[in-house]
């Protein structure tokens, strides 16, 4: 795991803005570590960035456009697959740069929905106007998105929150996108994921992920659903 741009992020000095890479991860996201936050590993990580461990934290900034309220990721492996929570419990400007994005419509190293809140897009290299996604909407839905460019992502709304999949090996995968109305069935085929972004199936509330790999499912929608099936 690496650490860089420390920088307070409250004049309090309890939470600590920074850029995080995750083992296995290619690319640094934006993470603030929370002293008093519900999250033991952005403790973990708060304690560790005040002894010292990831070296000078930069000072406060009042009304500076890189604040964050909390903020926190949280990642889950099924099968194959990474599975990143990405949650902000207050509006504000929670953007970070530097993430890079690879556009295929058929299959992609990242896709990422938008499951409660909204979340604005820029493109800091001018590829496209600023774009407010909302709930059920995918990041490669944006308009003029190109391979490769390097984005900022704010939280416009409190409680906004994101889920992003990727490969453990960060290769390339297939998804497809999926939603029905309570009372349908959805069918899954073997060695395919479903991700619920919304509503219920087979008794598994939204958001999480339903897979096996080893024979075809079939499941009962129970509550409106969206989500992303993925391979």
């Amino acid at each position: 795991m690496e650490i860089t741009d420390l920088q307070y992020a409250d004049p309090q000095h309890t939470v600590i803005q920074c850029m995080i890479k995750l083992p296995g991860a290619s690319d640094f996201i934006f993470y603030a570590a929370d002293e008093n936050g519900p999250e033991p590993y952005g403790k973990t990580v708060y304690a560790d960035a005040i002894a010292g461990v990831y070296g000078e934290i930069k000072p406060f900034i009042k009304n500076k456009d890189f604040g964050a309220p909390t903020f926190s990721i949280t990642k889950n492996t099924y099968g194959g697959f990474n599975v990143y929570r990405v949650s902000a419990v207050a509006s504000g400007s929670i953007t970070y740069s530097g993430d890079k994005i690879d556009i295929d419509r058929a299959k992609s190293r990242r896709v990422s929905m938008v499951t409660s809140g909204s979340r604005k897009y820029e493109s800091v290299n001018n590829q496209f106007p600023p774009v407010v996604l909302g709930v059920g909407d995918y990041n490669l839905d944006l308009p003029n998105m190109q391979a490769n460019d390097t984005y900022k992502i704010t939280a416009m709304e409190p409680n906004t929150e994101y889920h992003c999949i990727s490969r453990v090996d960060l290769q390339p995968y297939k998804y497809e996108r999926v939603s029905a109305s309570a009372g349908q069935q959805l069918h899954l085929l073997a060695g395919r994921s479903l991700f619920i972004g919304s509503g219920r199936v087979s008794g598994a509330d939204a958001p999480t992920v339903v897979y096996k790999t080893d024979e075809e499912r079939t499941l009962d929608v129970e509550a409106n659903m969206f989500g992303l099936i993925f391979w």
